[in-house]
């Protein structure tokens, strides 16, 4: 995916550029020969976590266009996309074998390709080189310096045995109608039993989940021990399920249908750019002035696995990778995405998330394109007075390059009057389909507070019994605005009968700081809150962490969101008093383009949309425009699909499908300039020839599903 990425990164810059895939289909290590999870739950404490920009456009593609949810299928929409691309041209099953470096202009002058198919040789020569092959591979076949192992100089205490190697072969199991027995053939060396602890409980659960289907299995051995091939880690497994594990009186009919030849391991190399991103800089939540890209990764944990979440640790926020992480020290033409950029150890595999090494991949395309584009070289765009603009021309393609939001001076809606159809208003939440949440004894629900002060919270729940109910009103915290903090009030209210409740609980503070603030309501007896189906942005409901999960492990919050289905959330029905305006039409004139400690969003009243919703923007004098880019609500908050696999929608229903666009000119008539039907990306841009108006008009005609209009951003430039 990063490969993928980068290449249309840096093609939409007008750059020429060479996709080189290693294996017939694409995908990588969420492809069919690897079938890794492109995401994993719970794995970020922002309530926002998901990535914008390039990275959600293939991922609501792959949404749309493979109706089978089939990994085929995705390979399908995939090579479609790189199709539609003029500028990127695809050489597949091409694995590259050597890599020629310029030694006076230390660069890159070519790389040779071998077709794995047809033995024919290929040679590619570009200004500049993006490694994205997860390993490091052409940046060790081109001598750029780096390491393995431990990093250099690391403490003492650091027993390099301890180090681990581990990989992870992919097999499929079926069901046959007759007995199958087993007999382990004797070339298999390796025994399931020594394998770690971890793995093997890993693969029982994904067993207890189904018995059929795809399985991933991991193997974990000291560094510099004999890495077994794929069919003796999957034979002795097998060996050990059907001949002496509990489970083999359930396995008598099943057999192994497939084994992939293809084992993902954990990359080893990792390059030396000018700054090596460590760990403190992720927990820490370090800022950097060369940030390009965010990421919201897991963080590597005692026991760790490759394939899934189990043993990995919650970081308290997302954190920003620099760009001088992502270009080699040495050779001055080579970029790098993914685990084998300037990091240490501890932080290499937290970079192998797909999502994260495809930001990656988004970042060094972009600013590939910007060195060639400028005459610069990497080292120099990293520095204050160049890499403003470079930030800043990738946050205009809805890419986030950091944590603070960036100004757009050059966006005329800054300075102009914003009106709306309809706004919404906090009592509309009461018109929302409603439904029970799970029976517990504590939640966490979080709501935006923009008032001077807050004089009461009312929720509605449902008692098993007579209870008291506990309720403390948290701000958030100093550190993480996403993460509840310092307790501003708390009470106690009595129930003296089951049943349905509404309740106001009186708890008063002043609002110093507008943004997410935080309801905690616990209680002995076990209650359920009252949810309504796809709440309001920022409303949002949280349920105690299961201790005995067995997966991650978050030491900042107690509390996790339940997992969407079908894009399809629940939030609390809730009011706060005194009302104010959470999603004014003035919103779309902040900085940011999607969540931040405030929803920065635009939301009309419910509609059935028999009339349309629209933003009126108008300017005091004329200006001359001709481009306009519009930001939709795709519901950051919800995840995609980890696996390719079946879900009932095909779009995202917060999505805009059907808006005109209408153009104000100076003698104050309307023309229409452009109407788009059926609309499934979150991100559009219109560019037209330049026209001189007073004013423009987005009129929403429908959605995919949602019943309102939600709008983050309008940017209009010359």
């Amino acid at each position: 995916m990063s490969g993928i990425c980068a290449a249309i990164s840096a093609a939409r810059q007008g750059c020429t550029v060479n996709l080189i895939e290693a294996r017939n289909a694409l995908g990588g290590r969420i492809g069919e020969e690897v079938r890794l999870p492109f995401d994993q739950n719970g794995g970020c404490n922002s309530p926002f976590p998901r990535e914008s920009g390039l990275l959600d456009e293939i991922l609501v593609k792959l949404q749309k266009f493979n109706l089978e949810r089939t990994y085929a299928g995705q390979s399908r929409v995939l090579h479609s996309i790189i199709l539609e691309e003029p500028r990127v041209k695809l050489f597949s099953n091409i694995r590259i074998i050597e890599a020629n470096t310029l030694n006076k202009t230390q660069k890159i002058d070519s790389c040779t390709g071998l077709c794995m198919a047809t033995g024919i040789r290929h040679l590619f020569k570009a200004k500049y080189i993006i490694d994205c092959t997860g390993t490091g591979n052409i940046s060790k076949l081109a001598g750029a310096p780096g390491e393995t192992g431990i990093d250099l100089g690391a403490s003492e205490n650091i027993n390099q045995a301890a180090i681990q190697q581990r990989i992870v072969a992919l097999l499929k199991i079926v069901e046959k109608n007759e007995a199958c027995s087993f007999i382990c053939p004797d070339w298999v060396n390796a025994r399931w039993e020594d394998n770690q602890l971890n793995a093997r409980v890993d693969w029982l659960e994904s067993l207890n989940h189904s018995m059929t289907g795809y399985h991933h299995i991991e193997w974990i051995s000291p560094l510099h021990t004999h890495l077994p091939s794929a069919e003796e880690i999957v034979w002795s497994a097998w060996d050990f399920l059907k001949n002496r594990s509990p489970m083999k009186n359930a396995a008598v009919f099943l057999a192994i249908d497939r084994i992939s030849p293809v084992l993902f391991e954990k990359s080893d190399f990792r390059g030396f750019g000018d700054y090596t991103l460590t760990l403190g800089d992720l927990v820490e939540g370090e800022r950097h002035i060369d940030s390009i890209a965010v990421s919201r990764s897991l963080l590597e944990g005692e026991g760790s696995l490759l394939c899934s979440s189990r043993g990995k640790i919650v970081l308290p926020q997302p954190f920003e990778i620099p760009l001088r992480c992502l270009y080699s020290k040495k050779i001055r033409n080579l970029l790098w995405t993914g685990e084998h950029a300037s990091v240490s150890y501890e932080v290499a595999p937290s970079l192998g998330h797909s999502p994260t090494s495809a930001q990656m991949g988004i970042a060094a395309g972009h600013c590939a394109a910007y060195c060639i584009n400028q005459k610069r070289l990497p080292r120099t765009v990293a520095k204050k007075g160049h890499i403003e603009e470079l930030r800043r021309s990738m946050e205009v393609s809805n890419h986030r390059t950091g944590l603070s939001v960036i100004s757009d001076g050059h966006d005329l809606v800054n300075e102009s009057l914003i009106s709306a159809s309809t706004s919404w208003d906090c009592k509309n939440i009461n018109r929302l389909k409603q439904s029970l949440g799970p029976s517990v004894t504590s939640c966490l629900v979080q709501f935006p507070a923009i008032g001077e002060h807050i004089e009461g919270i009312k929720i509605t729940l449902v008692c098993e019994e007579s209870c008291s109910l506990e309720a403390r009103l948290l701000k958030g915290s100093a550190f993480n605005c996403n993460l509840p903090g310092e307790c501003l009030d708390a009470c106690v209210h009595e129930i003296n009968e089951a049943g349905q409740q509404e309740i106001i609980f009186p708890l008063h503070t002043t609002v110093d700081k507008p943004g997410w603030h935080y309801l905690e309501i616990r209680s002995k007896s076990e209650f359920s809150v009252i949810q309504v189906i796809n709440p309001p942005v920022g409303f949002k409901i949280s349920y105690p962490v299961n201790p005995s999960s067995g997966g991650m492990t978050n030491s900042y919050c107690k509390y996790i969101s339940l997992p969407s289905e079908n894009f399809t959330t629940w939030g609390p029905l809730i009011e706060v008093f005194p009302h104010t305006k959470l999603y004014p039409p003035d919103a779309i004139k902040s900085d940011a383009y999607r969540p931040s400690s405030m929803p920065n969003v635009w939301i009309s009243k419910p509609s059935d949309f028999s009339y349309p919703e629209f933003l009126e923007i108008s300017w005091k004098k004329n200006v001359e425009i001709s481009k306009i880019a519009l930001y939709f609500d795709p519901s950051y908050d919800q995840h995609f699909p980890f696996y390719s696999t079946a879900v009932d929608n095909s779009h995202i229903p917060s999505l805009i499908k059907d808006y005109r666009i209408y153009l104000t000119s100076a003698k104050s008539r309307s023309n229409l300039l452009l109407e788009v039907t059926d609309n499934y990306l979150p991100y559009r841009e219109h560019i037209f020839e330049p026209t001189t108006v007073i004013g423009l008009e987005v009129e929403i005609l429908s959605t995919h599903g949602l019943d309102r209009a939600q709008l983050y951003k309008v940017r209009a430039y010359e």
